[in-house]
């Protein structure tokens, strides 16, 4: 009788000391199976990728209204500056239709994003923000002085004779426009100077200066620029002007 009450005190004990601590969970069950996994980190690179995949689809609408750009915007949690800037970015991707899809979106932008536009885009794509600043015409004259500061700075020609063109349309009686084709004259840019000289073909001050340069660009190894030289300099002989002057 002992010897049993001996042994049933020795499995009491064994099942004391062996039981889980009370509210303990074992690792191994379903429910810690289940616990789900820390979110991946988003780098600033693949949240760019994520914004502008989301931006894309507004290329599908023929005609974007401004609710249409911060709606996506604010979808993707985009402040308007991160959201232009996203687009800007676009123009530099590694895939052909991303850069198609991104220049055809800035072309779309609503007015009320141009002043995002103007202040963030960098050097290299000025000409292209430029192009679409002239199709508002003189609307867009509140960027003149803009546009005169990336042309003083601008050393490729291309994005130069852009934003010349650009003031051409939008003001070109200003006196800050005028001066910049004043210098058009002189730019290094054949190209250049023959716009220059349609802007200031009319102007009685800048007459001499037209001239020469005429007679220099006629001698251009472009026949088109040759030509066109040439066609400016018979206007100019049938000119008003000239005929005051017989």
């Amino acid at each position: 009788m002992r010897g049993e009450r001996i042994l049933l005190l020795a499995m009491c004990w064994t099942m004391t000391t062996c039981s889980p601590a009370p509210g303990a969970r074992d690792p191994t069950t379903p429910e810690a199976a289940a616990a789900p996994a820390a979110p991946a980190i988003e780098t600033p690179a693949m949240r760019r990728t994520r914004a502008l995949a989301h931006l894309r689809r507004l290329t599908e609408k023929p005609r974007l209204s401004a609710t249409d750009v911060q709606g996506t915007f604010a979808a993707d949690r985009l402040t308007t500056e991160e959201g232009v800037a996203t687009l800007l970015s676009g123009l530099d991707d590694p895939e052909m239709d991303v850069r198609d899809d991104a220049k055809h979106l800035l072309w779309q932008l609503p007015v009320e994003f141009h002043p995002e536009l103007v202040r963030l885009c960098p050097g290299r794509h000025r000409g292209l923000v430029a192009q679409i600043l002239a199709t508002q015409g003189p609307q867009a004259a509140v960027w003149v002085n803009d546009l005169l500061s990336w042309h003083a700075v601008a050393e490729d020609a291309g994005i130069r004779l852009a934003i010349f063109n650009a003031l051409g349309v939008i003001a070109p009686t200003h006196p800050e426009a005028q001066a910049a084709f004043t210098r058009g004259l002189t730019d290094p840019d054949p190209q250049i100077r023959l716009f220059a000289v349609t802007y200031l073909i009319d102007s009685p001050e800048a007459r001499t200066v037209v001239e020469t340069t005429l007679k220099v660009l006629r001698l251009s190894k472009d026949r088109t620029i040759a030509d066109t030289a040439r066609f400016w300099q018979d206007f100019l002989k049938n000119s008003r002007f000239a005929r005051l002057e017989r």
